[in-house]
């Protein structure tokens, strides 16, 4: 008779592990369901704000200026311009000279 009820036991708590292992993989499964789903809404979500910065910076784009290239303009103007200061140098120089040769005097 203690063997029957051993065995019985053995039956009862078989079918009790059994019935927990199919509840935490019912489990488990609900929870990879629920991320599924997180993972989905965040996809999406990140899709729509790179159509919204893709947007954005088409925009700025469109609104952007020209580059303005004035290098030639300014290469066809260096005739024009006049630095006074080019030959201070030698004016110094000259000064100087001229200065000697009057304290010499």
């Amino acid at each position: 008779m203690a063997f029957a009820a051993s065995v019985a036991a053995i039956g009862v708590l078989g079918t009790i592990g059994a019935t927990t292992a199919i509840v935490g993989a019912t489990g488990a499964g609900v929870a990879n369901a629920v991320q599924a789903g997180k993972n989905k809404k965040n996809s999406r979500l990140a899709a729509a704000a790179a159509r919204r910065e893709a947007k954005r910076l088409k925009m700025l784009e469109s609104m952007r200026q020209p580059v303005i290239d004035q290098s030639n303009k300014i290469r066809a103007m260096k005739n024009q311009v006049f630095n006074p200061n080019a030959n201070l140098g030698v004016a110094m120089k000259a000064s100087e000279i001229q200065m000697k040769k009057l304290i010499k005097l």
